[in-house]
């Protein structure tokens, strides 16, 4: 009997220095799940229809119209915003993978983007007041390091607006390279 008592007292004393280990690893962690946040994106989820212009020289007079087709869905338990675009460009298949997440130790909104036309991923980080997200990055082309901004606004529940914008020189000025316009699928 005392061997048992001996036993259980141990196995007991072993599960609490476990148990206080666990919780001194986890101090100082962010909380698991998505910060707060990540709910202000609940109105993008579904899928949306897209009319696009994209300024096709860097002078902005050509633009060239695309169609296509954006799902907005959480992922990671809702930690992201997961956007995967599906639609043409230049008259050819065009497709985009996309995630927008709120960094806590920041403050800031990430988004990252990959397409089938640059085979990069670009990040972009940024704002959202006043009705708008606006995001900002470095991206390249043909080997020439430029600034872009993304901005999202004019949202309601069925179509919200978006722009991209380049710099040149830094972000001293910017020249607008795309607008579209997103409606909810079957509105």
């Amino acid at each position: 009997m005392r061997n048992k008592l001996y036993a259980l007292t141990a196995l007991l004393l072993m599960i609490m220095t476990v148990s206080v280990a666990a919780q001194e690893s986890a101090e100082g962690q962010p909380p698991m799940g998505p910060p707060p946040e990540m709910q202000q994106l609940e109105p993008l989820v579904g899928v949306w229809d897209v009319q696009m212009k994209m300024g096709m020289s860097p002078d902005t007079t050509t633009w060239e119209s695309s169609t296509g087709t954006c799902t907005y869905s959480y992922i990671l338990d809702g930690a992201a915003l997961e956007m995967d675009y599906q639609g043409t460009a230049m008259g050819m298949p065009f497709s985009g993978l996309g995630l927008q997440t709120f960094d806590r130790e920041t403050g800031k909104w990430q988004v990252t983007w990959t397409d089938n036309m640059g085979a990069r991923t670009s990040i972009y980080t940024g704002t959202m007041a006043n009705g708008k997200t606006v995001v900002t990055g470095e991206d390249l082309y043909n080997g020439e390091t430029y600034l872009t901004r993304i901005t999202t606004f004019n949202q309601t529940k069925d179509s919200f607006d978006w722009k991209m914008d380049f710099s040149m020189d830094g972000g001293k000025t910017f020249q607008p390279s795309a607008f579209a316009t997103y409606t909810r699928h079957g509105k």
